[in-house]
């Protein structure tokens, strides 16, 4: 079977090229080609063409990755004439400024088209979003996507379980405090305050974790897309659980056993650790310090960001877990490394006058962001809004539906879960084959 997309790009793109086929694969679970991949891509040779052709013959989309290298690639050139030679569908995405190359500009206006390119230049949460409902056209009844993963992996509403990061193209009502989480990280660089740990709270049922993980870490994480967060070595979200300590050591040693480049002595002698080590190791403030340093440059960032999700639960057992909470403190006194969490608002005042602060230290370290309830205004978009991007874009919305559930939510504001779990039941007659 051949791949179902063809992916162009320069060899300078790589790193986006990669991110992108991951986000495509994880959305939509089917297979992605890398022209340029050093390892699976075509081969140069004198069988180059006829590979080249094969691959793209056998490709359903082809996806040209437009940048200033793109186009003075022989190659790239010759991937885009195939394609058209084969008919194949092209979705073009920039990722240069068409403002400062007009041979850039003028190539998509005489052989694209003005609107039907995905620009990573300017907004890439737009971009992706735009590129997936793109994609989505042409994959919706595909052979293949029924065998990929069905309709249950097509239900663009999620039930009661929430958003994930791989969500984030589907996840809307939002938009306005997703927008300004992100800036607080984009402006970090240039600020000169302590705050480094971002607090988002909210009662229950407000979607706290879908927002943190969809609506935020999801952008942050494929940082081809944002180019502001390049920077970021964002961690695994965790829960505190039973057992707080264990878990963020657990994200912490994974992280470390995915860096395959890594040749440094420190974090070799950590892929050895037994969790006991481990725990030990991170409850030491300078072997933290340099654990964190040594991450974050083999990874080849310069900002780290752990991400928490329900941190209320750190509380249950509150003195039990003084280890933990001195191994965030500690963390948030390193240059460079951030914490976002999800909290309920009524542990906000335990968090604030957390035990031994007699310094303020977590109030001075602390942006508090109030999660709201979900905006009325908003029900429209969180409805209509997944449907640009899924098969629910072939159901028909009766008059008044949405209205009438602007009304429901007007008397039960915080039913936030059940509508979503009421959409994902709707939908599953729509989609079944």
């Amino acid at each position: 079977m051949g791949y179902f997309v063809f992916i162009s790009y320069r060899g300078k793109n790589q790193a986006f090229a990669d991110k992108l086929k991951a986000q495509i694969e994880e959305t939509y679970g089917i297979h992605i080609f890398l022209s340029s991949h050093p390892k699976d891509g075509t081969t140069v040779g004198h069988d180059f063409y006829i590979e080249l052709q094969k691959h793209i013959d056998q490709s359903s989309v082809i996806i040209i990755c437009l940048s200033k290298a793109w186009l003075k690639s022989d190659y790239c050139q010759d991937e885009f004439r195939l394609a058209r030679y084969f008919n194949k569908p092209i979705l073009p995405v920039v990722l240069d400024s068409l403002e400062s190359n007009e041979d850039l500009k003028s190539f998509i206006e005489k052989q694209i088209g003005s609107n039907t390119y995905a620009d990573f230049s300017i907004n890439g949460k737009n971009a992706i979003r735009k590129l997936l409902h793109s994609l989505d056209t042409y994959i919706r009844f595909d052979e293949y996507k029924r065998q990929a993963y069905g309709f249950q992996g097509n239900n663009p509403y999620k039930e009661l379980s929430g958003y994930m990061e791989k969500d984030a193209a589907v996840y809307f009502g939002r938009d306005k405090e997703s927008d300004e989480t992100l800036n607080f990280f984009e402006t970090r660089a240039s600020q000169t305050d302590d705050k480094n740990l971002y607090v988002i709270h909210g009662f229950s049922g407000v979607g706290k974790s879908s927002f943190m993980k969809a609506g935020v870490l999801a952008w942050m994480r494929f940082s081809g897309f944002q180019k502001s967060f390049q920077s970021w070595l964002v961690l695994d979200t965790f829960r505190p659980g039973e057992d707080p300590l264990t878990n963020l050591c657990e994200t912490l040693f994974q992280k470390i056993l995915a860096c395959k480049t890594s040749r440094s002595d420190l974090l070799t002698s950590y892929r050895g650790f037994n969790l006991s080590q481990m725990r030990d190791a991170v409850c030491d403030k300078s072997t933290l310090n340099d654990l964190l340093r040594q991450l974050r440059m083999d990874y080849g960032k310069q900002h780290l960001l752990l991400s928490i999700d329900q941190f209320e639960e750190a509380y249950r057992h509150r003195e039990a877990n003084d280890d933990f909470f001195n191994v965030i403190r500690h963390i948030l006194d390193i240059d460079g490394c951030f914490i976002i969490l999800t909290i309920r608002t009524e542990y906000m005042d335990q968090l604030q006058k957390e035990p031994y602060d007699d310094d303020h230290f977590w109030q001075t370290k602390m942006i508090a962001k109030l999660l709201p309830s979900v905006d009325i205004r908003s029900i429209d978009d969180i409805i209509r809004g997944p449907a640009k991007y899924g098969l629910v874009e072939h159901m028909s919305i009766e008059e008044g539906f949405i209205d009438a559930v602007k009304a429901d939510m007007r008397e039960q504001i915080e039913a936030l879960p059940l509508l979503s779990l009421y959409l994902h039941e709707l939908f599953k007659p729509k989609a079944a084959f």
